[in-house]
């Protein structure tokens, strides 16, 4: 991860630097090895960058983190 694509293959909102809509969005976005198991920090490094998506035109998208507010409600 770094601001230009000599410093890192994605921006701090995930995007791949020179494509558009392109995001990586897994374990080989941390800069380093957690030393436990990384499955809830890519989850919530997902979520996050899922937010900063803007929703498209049309009908109402919900964040994964809306529809399990919903689900566990």
């Amino acid at each position: 991860m770094g601001l230009t694509r000599e410093e890192g293959v994605v921006d701090e909102n995930f995007r791949v630097h020179g494509y558009d809509n392109f995001y990586i969005l897994d374990g080989s976005i941390m800069p380093c090895n957690l030393g436990v198991n990384p499955s809830l920090t890519i989850t919530a490094l997902s979520e996050y960058a899922m937010d900063q998506i803007p929703a498209k035109a049309g009908p109402i998208v919900k964040t994964l983190s809306q529809r399990l507010d919903e689900i566990m409600a």
